[in-house]
């Protein structure tokens, strides 16, 4: 009996409004803590670099991208008003994740239940992918939100009708701008908003009686989303076009598992099984790895303790009678569904797009859904266990992130290139990745890319111009130079880059000087060649 009752007063904290809140506040902080360094990757300088231009300059040269335009004017919002802050742009990123977190207590405590909500936004700010997410100079936090939002009101405004309830009008605004923003921040936010709408159509045409006037506004907002969308259309359909064979991953064994896995088994999470960060972390990974085990088999047995349980009645009705059940089915379907629907647009592409990264934009409602399913197990014992190893796996995830970001060495490549280059020596290469970075380090040092791709990838990066321009020849590049340059690379293990090696054939040009530098932030090298043509 004193069990039970120290039971529901540890629940009744840890599910209480206050609990709630510091949870947020101290959630969001954690996460914050990958804001305050000033390295980038590729796909960063890209967000930094475009930001640079005006807006119309951001729609014709996002338009040779493979993402839509929206975060991109956000940044220039902002570089508009800070100037280029790498700080305050990853906080405003962070905005993101946190305003997923605090759906958690703003709206699921309310739909749902306390329980739900407190799981969801322990979720949401302990999962190692979304703390590096939450803090990278890209889209993904925000189209992560705004695909909740999207989610969370149609599920909204289709239970009131279930209830036969009023519907404020500002539900309205919000799942329709949600759903455009999708649209425009990320096209795996276009296939998760279609399938919501379609899910959302779906449900209004089967309880369409007495409902006319809904589905009449239901399809006026959807016909409006369209035509909005319509002046980024044929930019999409043309960007299809030129990638599908030049940009998109493939599949392979590694990209199954990262997909079942990505949430939990990062990168750096990997390379710290594998030893790479020392034996110490190394242990650390296996017996966090143990402890999962232990604690899958004891929820297993837990919930097929609870199935026993129940007569043939309770499991018949057991989900027709539970709004957080039928919720949770939904948001698992939506989640499984966006992972189908691409496998179908890249068969019709001819080219796989199911990338993790991607399908992180809709993983909010697989985070809803586990909420809910940990909300159910008992004894609660399980679940709290479980929470208590996700806290030390996002604390080990956050060590090592913060090890490899505030590193000294992230610099030392790129300070190395600024003194080679300081004399006005030109610069080249055939790797965007790291001319991206080094673009956005030192915009002052004119550099020279050998443009090798396919499609619109020229116009694409001119979000590096001016400092960065674009050849399709080294000899275009290298015709009526003499003395020093440089070419610059990167690779997993820090080889000479093919260029180097590409350019010494040439009976004028000698390799004078080659430099590797390990960069923890991408947990890659950067090369630095020095050559001499005469």
């Amino acid at each position: 009996m004193n069990i039970t009752v120290n039971d529901k007063s540890v629940d009744s904290v840890l599910t209480s409004r206050a609990f709630h809140i510091v949870l947020l506040i101290v959630g969001t902080v954690f996460l914050s803590l990958n804001a305050f360094h000033n390295n980038v990757w590729f796909d960063e300088s890209y967000s930094v670099a475009i930001a640079n231009h005006d807006f119309g300059d951001i729609w014709y040269v996002g338009s040779g991208d493979v993402h839509p335009v929206l975060y991109y004017w956000g940044l220039h919002v902002l570089y508009i008003i800070f100037g280029q802050n790498l700080v305050v742009y990853r906080l405003v990123t962070l905005l993101g994740v946190a305003a997923v977190a605090w759906l958690g207590f703003v709206c699921l405590r309310k739909d749902f239940s306390a329980k739900i909500g407190v799981l969801f936004s322990f979720l949401v700010l302990t999962m190692p992918y979304v703390t590096i997410m939450a803090t990278e100079i890209r889209m993904y936090s925000w189209v992560f939100f705004t695909v909740s939002v999207c989610a969370l009101f149609s599920f909204r405004i289709a239970q009131s009708l279930s209830l036969r309830v009023s519907i404020p009008y500002r539900w309205w605004v919000v799942f329709f701008l949600s759903s455009l923003a999708s649209a425009y921040l990320h096209y795996f936010g276009v296939l998760t908003a279609f399938l919501i709408n379609a899910m959302f159509l779906c449900f209004l045409l089967r309880h369409r009686e007495g409902n006319k006037r809904t589905i009449l506004i239901f399809i006026v907002q959807a016909l409006v989303q369209v035509l909005l969308y319509l002046p980024w259309l044929s930019v999409l359909l043309n960007q299809v076009g030129v990638v599908s064979e030049s940009y998109w991953a493939n599949i392979s064994p590694e990209a199954v598992f990262n997909l079942l896995t990505y949430l939990v088994a990062t990168d750096n999470m990997c390379f710290a099984w594998r030893g790479e960060y020392g034996l110490e972390a190394q242990i650390t990974m296996v017996m966090l790895f143990c402890v999962f085990l232990v604690i899958c088999f004891v929820f297993l047995c837990s919930l097929y303790k609870q199935k026993k349980q129940k007569t043939n009645r309770e499991d018949s009705s057991f989900v027709a009678d539970r709004t957080d059940i039928k919720a949770a089915c939904l948001a698992f379907g939506l989640y499984v569904g966006v992972i189908v629907l691409s496998l179908i647009v890249s068969v019709v592409m001819d080219s796989f797009i199911l990338y993790y990264r991607y399908v992180f934009v809709a993983s909010a409602p697989f985070l809803f859904a586990f909420s809910v399913l940990l909300s159910r197990i008992k004894p609660q014992l399980v679940t709290r266990l479980f929470c208590a190893l996700m806290l030390c796996v996002a604390i080990a995830n956050q060590i090592i992130l913060l090890r490899d970001n505030y590193s000294a060495e992230n610099n030392e490549a790129l300070e190395y290139f600024e003194e080679q280059a300081k004399d006005g020596a030109l610069v080249l290469s055939s790797d965007i990745g790291v001319e991206g970075v080094t673009c956005v380090a030192y915009p002052e040092i004119e550099e020279t890319y050998l443009d090798w791709q396919e499609g619109n990838w020229a116009q694409s990066y001119l979000a590096y111009a001016p400092s960065l321009k674009s050849v399709k020849t080294w000899d275009a590049a290298l015709d009526g130079y003499k003395g020093i340059f440089i070419v610059l690379g990167q690779s997993p293990k820090g080889e000479e880059p093919s260029d180097v090696n590409d350019i010494v054939r040439r009976n004028d040009v000698s390799l004078v000087e080659f430099e590797r530098f390990y960069r923890p932030y991408e947990r890659t090298y950067f090369t630095v060649a020095l050559l001499e043509k005469v």
